[in-house]
């Protein structure tokens, strides 16, 4: 398990860096996203779970980006580290709002909840993302139906909230 916490520390600590980099024109940020664009923001947890931690998204396209989340929970009864890696693709054109665009999505990705529960899930992704025009900032809502294999076999529904600031 500790070698799994190290790698995905690791994995966010490479990554950073780089993508950063790819979107610096002469030592000043770019404010529009790049074709490779980080962003870092944070999840809160919705109505079925209690965790909320930092974010890093990486947005491959208009279309397509990647989003990763570390969430620990510590509480009295379990302390649970939730880790998450999504693939996510905009469904349609979004909406023009005139702010900004909003776009639905939906994807695919996995769950690992380390410590005190251990299991790991497939997890499906669907919800409202929305890019402010003038800032690099986006918010998203979205519902995460889940299912867990591995140490504990079921099924449930999380919703997680979000912001992210894009560089």
């Amino acid at each position: 398990m500790k070698n799994l916490i190290a790698a995905t520390a690791l994995i966010f600590a490479v990554s950073a860096p780089v993508c950063a980099a790819e979107n610096m024109t002469e030592g000043t940020p770019v404010v529009e996203p790049g074709p490779v664009s980080l962003g870092l923001g944070f999840h809160l947890g919705g109505v079925f779970s209690d965790y909320a931690g930092p974010s890093i998204g990486i947005r491959l396209d208009d279309a397509m980006w990647l989003d990763f989340l570390i969430g620990p929970t510590f509480g009295e009864i379990t302390n649970v580290l939730v880790i998450e890696a999504d693939f996510q693709i905009r469904i349609g054109d979004g909406f023009d709002t005139g702010s900004g665009p909003l776009d639905p999505y939906i994807g695919a990705g996995v769950l690992a909840q380390l410590i005190d529960i251990e299991r790991i899930g497939l997890r499906i992704p669907a919800g409202m993302r929305y890019t402010l025009a003038d800032v690099p900032v986006e918010f998203f809502v979205e519902g995460v139906p889940t299912v867990t294999f591995w140490r504990d076999i079921g099924f449930f529904i999380g919703g997680e909230l979000g912001i992210r600031y894009r560089f």
